[in-house]
């Protein structure tokens, strides 16, 4: 079971099993939208500044206790969390 399991996960293309980075910059808007995160005052140089002092630093986030205290629940889905009108419409239909 475990050697099928590997062999069918191989046949899963990338694009479903990797985060890109706009889809991550867009999951992290939700939650800073949503107030569950927050800015630190904690920075440091970015490796990209080696080679383009201008860039912006790395900045540090931390959970609110918003955040911390949302659940399981709202955590498994920010987006139907933050529009809770556009998740009926996305839930699979019950027989």
């Amino acid at each position: 079971a475990d050697r099928i399991y590997e062999r069918e996960l191989k046949r899963v293309s990338r694009k479903f099993t990797h985060m890109r980075y706009h889809s991550f910059l867009m999951y992290f808007g939700v939650l800073k939208r949503l107030g569950w995160v927050e800015v630190t005052s904690e920075t440091e140089p970015s490796a990209i500044q080696d080679n383009y002092p201008p860039a912006p630093e790395r900045t540090y986030y931390r959970l609110t206790k918003k955040g911390i205290e949302a659940g399981n629940e709202l955590w498994s889905n920010p987006l139907f969390t933050l529009y809770p009108e556009i998740g009926p419409s996305h839930m699979k239909k019950s027989d």
